[in-house]
């Protein structure tokens, strides 16, 4: 977490609890549950830091957002199958009504396919790898 960068790298002991200690103002913070803490002691709270390196702090802690971003529901299959086959998932669990309404939420124009589809796309993954394969297989100088 980008938060180490201002506390102290080795945690003390205080009163049996591990605490994290601000390089910049010396307070000492719990980190039982996590950074955030810490994250809002740096933030928000810490007298020392001045307001230039604060500034930059929240901006490296927010997510950027992705700019001109277009969804292509083509790439999404592509990398929907490859979720798929790499996570050993069955077909039929993308015709759940939970899953579809997930996914709405995520982008409401994407049309959730159904299982044979998503078989026949796999189909289609597996006999284009195999011809891959195949194809540098037959490439090699040596025999397999």
């Amino acid at each position: 977490s980008k938060v180490w960068q201002y506390f102290e790298p080795n945690l003390v002991a205080v009163d049996d609890n591990l605490k994290a200690v601000c390089k910049y103002c010396g307070l000492h913070l719990s980190t039982k549950s996590g950074t955030s803490s810490l994250r809002t002691h740096i933030s928000e709270y810490c007298p020392a830091i001045d307001d230039s390196s604060r500034k930059e702090f929240i901006s490296t802690m927010k997510k950027q957002p992705t700019e001109n971003f277009v969804f292509d529901p083509q790439l999404s299959r592509e990398r929907m199958i490859e979720y798929i086959v790499h996570a050993e998932i069955p077909f039929n669990k993308f015709e759940n009504p939970y899953f579809e309404r997930w996914i709405k939420t995520v982008n409401p124009n994407y049309d959730v396919v159904k299982r044979q589809t998503i078989r026949n796309d796999s189909l289609k993954k597996y006999e284009k790898m195999k011809m891959d394969l195949q194809i540098e297989l037959g490439n090699l100088n040596s025999r397999v």
